[in-house]
């Protein structure tokens, strides 16, 4: 099927077109990304064939795709990263370009920046579609001087992402839109505006340069001991340079490309592998020894404990907002919920995203309370969706006490997703020892019973057997968890392969099915429902 090619863009209904699949697919191949690293293997062999292989392609993307004509003039971010391509793909092979493609070309960049200029993303939609836009602009006006309003391109663009700096980097690193890996891409476009700004000899503010650091300590404290980093919110693939790879980490490229750039091997996560990027930043240094001790990241709502001594433990707990603005985008209804890694592999995860405009049923699953580690209130979300990628009514988190100890620590939290219509609050005590494990506590404020389910959401290649009220979690027949109950509630696993079972999405498109652990009955306000979860085998008594 094909979407309209001579309708005006914003008369192009891509919400709503049945049977079209998801329009992300269009979008993210009319980037043109796929054309960097061959541009890049063009210029470093000299090869002809291979140039002008890139060069037809964009060509050809020109003939086809009139200037405010069909699905690829109506997102802002897809010209931006679209433009930064062709850049990029010139700039390494623009030697073989005759006078006519050159000028097609220009024109063609001088119609996105126009476009670019005109209709910026404001208001709720600022987020890092306007941080893409702003890296355009100013890619646009800095590398294309010769083009009329680049001057005014450059500055605009620069504002944008010195303002992004200080809006979508929180003061303690945290991305504002509340996932992980929308902070790295809204990093990887302020890495490459400084990248770009300090080759066009403008003076980059020392404050841009810190938040760039400061997000990617926080990636940092979110890596565990393999490199691997917990799906928090919503998880679409993108990227700037380069093309999407399911053998790449894209977090852990970014935080490499952070460590080279500041010169830091504490930000140097393992098994780092190189990439396309990489050319552009340089390397790394060598990594240095990982975060140790419990961190409170006030302003994002997380609180991450790392340790390593029997087992390497990353365990992170959110008592955060749900998104960035009003609209809260790429948040999920996961307030209060957890994420556990053990020696380097994820055990307790998030559900993923799988997909946006296309999803249906799914994209509402996906971003649901029962989809996540946490108490779910009578099959009701936490926060309340109004589409795809709207929230009507927001769970409000706040961390309620905080303690290390010497051998132990821990957080307590509440949210008041469930008082408007439930007249309770949700309470969660997290208690950690880290060369045993945790105990999660949970209760409801408020009056009344109620039926709940606490769900907790195993990685596909776990396994889990209930013995009574003990649950013994395992990959390939070795455990990796216990969680004894004590409680009201009744315990039942929900195996990956039944009706009932868990689904969890590794990127965007595909989803897999995974086993979870349901605690699961009527609570009432005032009673605890407690989990104790333990690393290791319990040991008999010895005299």
């Amino acid at each position: 099927k094909f979407w309209p090619q001579n309708t005006y863009c914003f008369d192009v209904d891509f919400r709503h077109a049945h049977g079209m699949g998801d329009i992300k697919y269009v979008w993210e191949l009319n980037r043109l990304q796929y054309l960097q690293p061959i541009a890049a293997l063009a210029c470093k062999r000299g090869d002809r064939d291979l140039a002008q292989y890139c060069i037809n392609e964009i060509i050809g993307w020109i003939d086809h795709n009139p200037p405010h004509l069909g699905v690829n003039w109506t997102s802002g971010i897809e010209l931006a990263l679209r433009a930064v391509s062709i850049l990029v793909v010139t700039t390494l092979v623009g030697e073989y370009l005759t006078a006519a493609q050159r000028g097609k070309i220009w024109n063609t960049l001088e119609e996105h920046g126009l476009w670019l200029a005109r209709y910026p993303s404001l208001y709720s939609s600022a987020n890092n579609h306007l941080v893409a836009e702003g890296l355009g602009l100013f890619m646009l006006g800095a590398l294309c001087r010769l083009l009329p309003r680049a001057t005014q391109w450059r500055a605009q663009g620069w504002d944008i992402l010195r303002a992004a700096a200080q809006e979508q980097i929180l003061s303690d690193g945290v991305g504002a839109e509340q996932t992980l890996t929308y902070t790295a891409v809204v990093l990887e476009m302020l890495l490459l505006g400084q990248h770009i700004a300090r080759a066009s000899h403008i003076d980059i503010p020392r404050a841009f340069s810190d938040r760039v650091a400061r997000g990617g300590l926080t990636l940092r404290w979110f890596t565990d001991a393999a490199g691997n980093q917990p799906h928090i919110g919503d998880n679409d693939n993108a990227r700037i340079l380069g093309v999407y790879r399911r053998d790449e980490s894209y977090v852990r490229s970014i935080l490499g490309c952070i460590a080279a750039v500041t010169d830091r091997g504490d930000l140097t996560p393992p098994n780092l592998k190189p990439h396309f990027r990489q050319a552009v930043f340089g390397l790394s240094p060598a990594p240095e020894a990982e975060p140790q001790g419990v961190k409170n990241f006030s302003d994002g709502g997380y609180t991450v404990g790392r340790h390593q001594g029997k087992h390497a433990v990353m365990l992170a707990f959110d008592h955060g907002y749900l998104g960035y603005l009003s609209i809260a985008a790429h948040g999920h209804a996961d307030a209060l919920a957890l994420w556990l890694h053990l020696d380097g592999h994820p055990v307790l995860i998030d559900a993923g995203t799988y997909l946006y405009h296309a999803g249906g049923p799914w994209r509402s699953y996906f971003r649901s309370t029962a989809a996540h580690n946490t108490l779910c209130l009578a099959d009701t979300n936490s926060s309340t969706m109004s589409g795809n990628f709207n929230w009507s009514h927001k769970a409000n988190a706040r961390l309620t006490a905080y303690e290390i100890g010497v051998d132990a620590w821990r957080a307590e939290a509440e949210h008041d997703g469930y008082l408007q219509q439930f007249g309770v609050r949700h309470h969660r005590s997290l208690r950690v020892d880290p060369e045993k494990g945790f105990t999660i506590e949970d209760r409801l404020s408020g009056t009344g019973v109620h039926r709940v389910g606490i769900n907790f959401l195993l990685h596909p290649s776990l396994r889990a057997q209930l013995d009574g009220h003990t649950v013994r979690v395992t990959r390939d027949h070795q455990l990796v968890l216990r969680a004894v109950y004590d409680g009201p509630l009744s315990c039942r696993i929900c195996v990956a392969d039944a009706p009932d079972g868990g689904w969890h999405s590794e990127s965007f498109g595909i989803k897999t099915p995974a086993a979870r652990i349901v605690y699961e009955g009527a609570l009432t306000a005032g009673q605890t429902s407690t989990v104790n979860f333990f690393f290791d085998e319990e040991r008999p008594k010895t005299t």
